[in-house]
């Protein structure tokens, strides 16, 4: 290409300057190296995610780690975070520091809840609203001037300062036309997005949402057959019972435990109690790392207490 238009700037002398002809062409050609150069890395950067997708289906905070992190490096942001929405409410799930220089300071919005109608979470909203990413300057004096209504938003208000969000992009995740959560990326320093980044930013959205679809699945399965194993298990114990239930019984605390993720120590636990004469007798359980038949537990099945209360 590069060789064609120079014979054309030397054959046709009349189209203007030979040099400046030609130092726009190699302009033109550097140009297109690097878009060239970022699609490829863009395209790698994609399938090292898809490949952490694949290997990693149920573990989601892994996959949004890994792409928060490409995503912050192939925009040159200083620090990114996934946001998801839960009913009315924006959780701050997740933040990557890749400079190293917030000192913890962005890690505590992580764990964050705020009103996903809160003012100060309208360009989370307005990236889903508009169907583009969302870009914003001068940050921190954005956030100096806006008055918190609550204790809350005062908090939130403060980690930005803390943090030093200077300059601030986000892009929607959505699935099936709904707002499901957000891809941010910041800069502590005023230098503004380029916003021709949109398209990467939008590509590492969908890579987001291909990993939370894929978790859900993946969970959902692992959750039914673990369901499955349970129910096979009681019903392997209440053939092999005979007089003595008490294995039955064993089996579906263990199983209750096991499907609720209690694990029998500290103050989680599973009782299975059975209603006699109006007292709740329990006839297995694990809690705190004992028996409770070694106590004799017996309730009153009334709304003195909360088994007595559930019937």
């Amino acid at each position: 290409m590069l060789r064609t238009l120079v014979e054309e700037m030397i054959t046709k002398p009349e189209t203007g300057d030979v040099q400046e002809k030609l130092d726009a062409a190699l302009a033109r050609v550097a140009e297109l190296e690097q878009t060239v150069a970022e699609s490829l890395e863009l395209e790698m950067a994609t399938r090292a995610v898809l490949r952490l997708i694949s290997s990693n289906p149920g573990d989601l905070r892994i996959v949004l780690e890994a792409i928060t992190t490409k995503a912050a490096e192939l925009c040159d942001a200083d620090w990114g975070g996934v946001t998801l929405v839960r009913g009315d409410v924006i959780h701050h799930e997740l933040i990557v520091d890749r400079t190293g220089r917030m000192a913890g300071a962005a890690a505590r919005f992580i764990g964050v809840e705020r009103p996903s109608d809160a003012l100060d979470m309208a360009m989370f909203r307005a990236a889903f609203d508009q169907g583009e990413p969302q870009y914003l300057e001068d940050v921190s004096n954005i956030t100096a001037q806006i008055k918190p209504v609550d204790a809350d938003q005062a908090r939130h208000l403060q980690l930005n300062l803390d943090a030093r969000v200077e300059v601030l992009v986000n892009v929607a995740l959505v699935l099936d036309g709904r707002w499901i959560g957000n891809l941010a990326l910041v800069r502590d320093q005023p230098r503004p997005f380029d916003r021709t980044l949109s398209p990467v930013l939008q590509a590492f959205a969908d890579q987001a949402t291909i990993a939370i679809v894929n978790a859900g699945l993946f969970n959902d399965l692992d959750a039914a057959l673990e369901r499955q194993t349970a129910m096979v298990d009681v019903l392997d114990a209440v053939s092999t019972a005979r007089t003595d239930l008490q294995p039955v019984f064993d089996a579906v605390v263990r199983h209750a435990n096991r499907l609720t993720g209690n694990t029998g120590a500290g103050n989680t636990g599973a009782t299975l109690f059975l209603l006699g004469s109006g007292v709740l007798v329990a006839v297995a359980g694990e809690f705190s790392g004992h028996s409770l038949l070694q106590f004799g537990l017996e309730l009153p099945a009334d709304f003195t207490n909360p088994p007595g209360e559930s019937v």
